[in-house]
């Protein structure tokens, strides 16, 4: 009894959760979608435009163009292009202690490039960081107290990749916990050494 109290009062230790976008399949997976990896859940969102729907693409076609983009825009690619955009909302993320994300782009073709911004309202793009250049595996974004990410492209059109979180260190508290867990069944057992 006392070992499954332990193993249920056992904090969940800090480690890298990736969410790849593939779990829906390929084509057109909707305007809203909740990806989860790890026990954890991150939701994103096409837009075409502020506050105008669109839908997600997953693209996959390989090498370096698999990834998210949305659907039917004027390139005919279903990548992210001007002026349509993906928004991360990282609030789930966040009730964790999670407020970064690091974030790949794909199909980064010379003369194209990306931009990310952060924002507090749904369907709003604002705050825009530009990037251009190759492929980028690794931008880490801090969301500070911010709700949504933005994604967007500067020219022609990009694909968001996967995109990485670490997982928060346990708390002290549980730590703490189970230590006092360890120390009362080492007790168990000593006591039960000495009745035999």
């Amino acid at each position: 009894m006392v070992a499954v109290i332990l193993l249920v009062a056992a904090p969940a230790f800090a480690g890298p959760v990736t969410f790849n976008f593939e779990q829906f399949g390929d084509g057109d997976i909707g305007h809203s979608r909740n990806f989860t990896a790890g026990g954890l859940t991150l939701n994103v969102t096409a837009w075409m435009t502020n506050f105008v729907n669109g839908d997600m693409y997953f693209n996959n076609r390989g090498f370096d163009e698999t990834g998210l983009g949305i659907a039917n825009t004027s390139e005919g690619h279903n990548e992210i292009q001007s002026p349509a955009f993906l928004q991360l909302d990282m609030s789930q993320l966040q009730s964790k202690g999670i407020n970064s994300i690091t974030i790949a782009f794909q199909s980064v073709q010379p003369g194209e490039g990306w931009k990310e911004g952060l924002s507090d309202v749904n369907g709003f793009y604002e705050g825009l960081n530009p990037h251009s250049g190759a492929t980028d595996a690794g931008l880490t974004i801090t969301t500070s107290l911010h709700r949504y990410i933005d994604i967007g492209a500067t020219s022609k059109d990009v694909l968001l990749g996967a995109s990485t979180v670490n997982s928060p260190a346990p708390e002290p508290s549980s730590l703490l916990l189970l230590g006092s867990g360890l120390v009362g069944l080492g007790g168990l057992v000593r006591k039960g050494r000495k009745l035999a």
